[in-house]
């Protein structure tokens, strides 16, 4: 997913990209989101603004809590 300069990004933005993750590259849910901090944000969460940031610490915790992501 290319993002270049588009703004805040919201938490269903990040709920798809980490389910994409989980269903191509990840194994587990611990590894998607290794996987996404370090390429995504580069290591850096607050590179794209705290809203951002917010909205993938939002996504993490409803990923978490969703029974889908068990199936995957």
């Amino acid at each position: 997913m290319v993002v270049k300069n588009a703004g805040a990004l919201s938490p269903d933005y990040f709920l798809s990209y980490l389910r994409l993750l989980l269903s191509t590259r990840a194994g587990s849910l611990e590894e998607a989101k290794k996987l996404t901090e370090e390429q995504f944000f580069r290591g850096d969460l607050n590179r794209y603004g705290v809203y951002t940031k917010a909205a993938y610490e939002e996504a993490l915790k409803r990923i978490c809590n969703d029974p889908i992501q068990e199936e995957v």
